[in-house]
Order: structure tokens, then C-alpha cells, then sequence
């Protein structure tokens, strides 16, 4: 048998890729000798940037030691930075203080390393004179340039000082919309980027890096005005042709059908062209109800569906569409007087789809019995998956549902269907008769998500 030590260097790097947990490298380096380099390259693969105020040290901090250590830099293949504000916004300007005093020559030695390259944005120079927070984010995407995944995220629990609305989770309250304006502007490193996570931003001139595969962004905190303004500008910024998986993350005003007209636009212009896209998903933020009647939603929802799918519908194997409700919030006869919204005749080759109950059909229709097979909209022949939320959790509502699913099953309607998932499900609904008579159809009902989560479905 081989000892460890005797392994060739790539092996032993390759064993320690496997490794994810930085605790376990650190005991793996430990353990073994011969592990500890291998360990160290794996650690500096990834680097993360995460806290409440103190963040802004911290990504100063790790600028400082990348600026030190170029080297360093080249090893980082992922870059994620999770920030969230603290309950005293008055601590800021102290943090912001404390920058200035103890990091007075990283800015120096950043302006020296700007002057030596090939930039010209000015403004993103004089802010990083400022000590500006997104100025040294994309400092820090100067000094990574083999990054392949990018993760730029914000939890803030403070109210905008802006538009006094509730901030939910998304860059664009701390970074700034436009955060392009804060970035050194041409990166030739981010032409690497095989992922990027930016789910309160539009799109970033970068987003159109031609290994892009991966990608994840929203229109937080967006008025119509914004949306009209991101859209003249999006003729630069086509997504990469090679893009595989598209991730939205919308606000519910964002379906109004003000809105949503533009929204839908900026879509289609976004994604035309692509021929490789295989996973849509649709996040919906509803945890705050806003003046958008149901029939708003629903329409808005329908054109924005039809804005993604009319370019690229024939390529897509899975859409997911969620709604992301509060626990606490009563939505549930606002959503009963959404009209049903679904129609599969823009995805011809879907496998999988998941998506409200009342995407399917009205949920008022469902309880009082009055939807026919007829109007109940058939998946296309090769679906293999199909999963539904029941945020209303009723038996009645979701049997209904399953009644049709059933029946289009036995009479062959769908002969690649192999799971059912329900997702939100009421205590002990898997033991109805409904569900158990799918396991003679050859179909697996599986429980999903129950109502308490909060994480999104992928």
C-alpha cells in the first residue's frame, strides 16, 4: 500500500480540494506533513469576507495583505462577501474613522498599483482615496485574477435612508445600484468568472465574461425610472453565451404592470442569444405587500414568464418560480384571487418545473371544484419532475391539484413523469389516498420544503 507521503504533489493537492471545511484542512495539515502544503493551497483557493460593520476593515485588511502578497492573489479562485449592517448605523462613521487612521498607506500603495494599470475611472479612484467600501471590493477584484466565482451579498435589517422601505436581502442598499461606477472598469481577470451571485443588481459590465455559466442577480429596490435607466444602458451587457443557469431575483412591485413591461424587455434583450441556458429560477420577494392588485401580479408575472421564455423556451430543461412569503404574513386570500398563469407552450422540452399551486390553477377554483381537466394546463410529454408550493398548506387545495397530475398520468399523458415533490405541506398529507395512489402509476411523491424553511428551493 502507498504511503501518503509517497503520493506524486498532485494527488496530494487533489485529496485536499476535496476537503471544504477549513477546520478539516487545518487538521489534515496537522495530521500530516505531507499535507500541510497541499492544505494551504486549498485555504487560499477560496477567500470570504463576512460580518456586520466590520467588514469594511476586513475587505481593507484582506486588499492590504493581497497588495503584500501578489501571489496570493493568483491562488484565490473564489471571492464571497456576506455584509450585514448593524442595528447602530451611527457605528459606521467610527469604523470609517478607524479605516482612515489605520489603513492611510493601503490607499496610498492602492492609487500607486491604479496608476501603474491600464484604468481610467477616476471616480473609482478618488472613492478609494475615500476609503469607500465598494471602491476596495473592486480593488479586490483587481488583485484575484483567476477568480471564477464571485458572491456579492447584503442582509440589512435597517430601514433605507433613501425610500424608507424595509431592506430586504440585497447589495444595492450598501453598494449602491450602480456599483459599476465604484469598479476600476476594465478587469481583464473577471473574463475568468464562471459565476457571479449579485441578487440586488441589474447587471455588471462583466456579466458578459464568455466562461460565464452561472449567474444570479435581481431589481431590488428599483423604481420604474431605474428600470427604463438600466435598460437603455443593457445593449453592453448581453449575458455570455455559454450561460447555463439564470437566477432572478424580483421584488412583487416589480410585477405591476408598469413595471413589468420594462422588466420584461430588459430581459429578453438580456438573454437573446443564448443558446445554452437550461435552468431559469424566479425568486418573488412577497413579504411585503405593496399596492399591486392580484390581477397586476398575475399579468406581470405572465409577461415577464413569456419575456424569458419566447427567446430561449425550446432550451430550457427546469424553471422554478417561488414565492418567498413571511411566516407571519397573511397572504393567503391575496393569492386565491390570482387567476391561473401557466402555460407550457414556450417550453417544449422542460424536465422539470416548480412553481405555486396557483400557477397551475385558481386556488378558489380548486376549492370549490370547478376546475375541468380541460383547463388544466398540460405539461409538456417530457416532463420528469413536477413540483408545486401550497403556501395556503390546505388538504383540499393541493388535492385538487393532484387529482388532475394523477389523471394525466394514467392516461399516458406524461410518460417520463417519475417525481412529484410538494413543497409547504400540511402535517401528515402524505398519507392520503391521493398521494398513495401514485406509487401505482410509478410515480415518487416526495415532501420538499416545509413551511418553516426559509432557504430557497434550487
Amino acid at each position: 500500500m502507498v504511503r501518503l507521503n509517497e503520493l506524486a504533489e498532485e494527488l496530494r493537492l487533489e485529496i485536499a480540494y476535496h476537503v471544504s471545511d477549513p477546520v478539516d484542512l487545518c487538521n489534515l495539515a496537522l495530521a500530516f506533513q505531507a499535507m500541510r502544503i497541499p492544505a494551504q493551497e486549498t485555504l487560499h483557493r477560496h477567500a470570504s469576507v463576512s460580518g456586520n460593520d466590520l467588514a469594511k476593515p476586513r475587505i481593507m485588511f484582506l486588499a492590504r495583505t493581497l497588495l503584500d502578497r501578489p501571489d496570493l492573489g493568483e491562488k484565490i479562485l473564489s471571492l464571497d462577501m456576506l455584509v450585514s449592517e448593524s442595528k447602530h448605523g451611527h457605528h459606521q462613521d467610527c469604523i470609517t474613522g478607524c479605516c482612515f487612521c489605520y489603513f492611510g498607506q493601503l490607499s496610498a500603495a492602492a492609487k500607486s498599483l491604479v496608476r501603474k494599470s491600464t484604468v481610467t475611472n477616476e471616480k473609482w479612484t478618488s472613492l478609494l482615496g475615500q476609503g469607500s467600501e465598494p471602491a476596495y471590493v473592486g480593488l479586490l477584484l483587481m488583485l484575484t485574477p483567476n477568480l471564477g466565482s464571485l458572491k456579492l451579498e447584503a442582509i440589512c435589517s435597517l430601514r433605507s435612508r433613501w425610500d424608507r422601505l424595509p431592506v430586504r436581502p440585497n447589495i444595492s442598499a450598501y453598494f449602491g445600484v450602480e456599483m459599476e461606477h465604484f469598479l476600476p472598469g476594465d478587469i481583464p481577470g473577471l473574463a475568468k468568472l464562471k459565476s457571479i451571485s449579485a441578487p440586488g443588481t441589474l447587471a455588471w459590465t462583466w456579466m458578459s465574461s464568455p466562461n460565464l455559466k452561472k449567474a444570479t442577480l435581481g431589481t431590488y429596490s428599483l423604481n420604474h425610472s431605474s428600470l427604463e435607466r438600466e435598460l437603455l444602458r443593457s445593449d453592453d451587457w448581453h449575458f455570455s453565451p455559454h450561460l447555463a443557469r439564470l437566477t432572478v431575483c424580483c421584488d412583487l412591485e416589480d410585477f405591476q404592470r408598469r413595471n413589468s413591461r420594462t422588466l420584461r424587455r430588459w430581459l429578453r434583450s438580456l438573454v437573446s442569444g443564448i443558446e445554452t441556458l437550461r435552468h431559469v429560477i424566479i425568486h418573488i420577494d412577497v413579504t411585503r405587500c405593496y399596492s399591486a392588485t392580484a390581477d397586476d401580479w398575475a399579468r406581470g408575472c405572465y409577461d415577464n414568464l413569456i419575456g424569458l421564455a419566447m427567446p430561449i423556451g425550446p432550451t430550457l430543461e427546469s424553471v422554478i418560480i417561488e414565492n418567498r412569503m413571511a411566516a407571519n404574513h397573511d397572504l393567503l386570500g391575496y393569492f386565491n384571487s390570482v387567476p391561473r398563469l401557466l402555460s407550457f407552450e414556450f417550453f417544449p422540452y422542460l424536465q422539470r418545473f416548480v412553481a405555486p399551486l396557483n400557477a397551475y390553477m385558481s386556488v378558489e377554483e380548486a376549492a370549490n371544484g370547478r376546475v375541468t381537466s380541460a383547463a388544466f394546463p398540460a405539461p409538456p410529454a417530457t416532463i420528469q419532475t413536477l413540483e408545486v408550493m401550497n403556501p395556503g398548506g390546505a388538504h383540499e387545495h393541493i388535492e385538487q391539484w393532484g387529482v388532475f397530475v394523477s389523471f394525466g398520468r394514467s392516461v399516458g399523458r406524461w410518460p417520463k413523469l417519475q417525481t412529484v415533490v410538494l413543497h409547504q405541506l400540511p402535517a401528515g398529507a402524505l398519507d392520503r389516498p391521493i398521494w398513495r395512489s401514485f406509487g401505482r402509476l410509478g410515480v415518487e411523491v416526495k415532501a420538499g420544503r416545509r413551511m418553516e424553511d426559509t432557504e430557497p428551493i434550487e
